[in-house]
């Protein structure tokens, strides 16, 4: 899998990880790519999370 490390998206997963509101228009990627680089650091579960809490726990 090749995931491109922006800064955006980089910025964004520490965010999200962080609890903190994250904006996705800043994020400047595509979902898919977003997608792969929480997979590659495998984050995904702790983003779904940390989303999930966010609002309202609604899947």
């Amino acid at each position: 899998m090749r995931v491109s490390m922006s800064s955006s998206i980089v910025g964004a997963l520490a965010a999200v990880i962080r609890g903190e509101p994250t904006s996705w228009s800043a994020v400047l990627s595509t979902p898919e790519r977003v997608v792969d680089a929480f997979a590659f650091h495998g984050v995904t579960g702790l983003v779904h999370e940390r989303l999930n809490s966010a609002y309202g726990g609604h899947d």
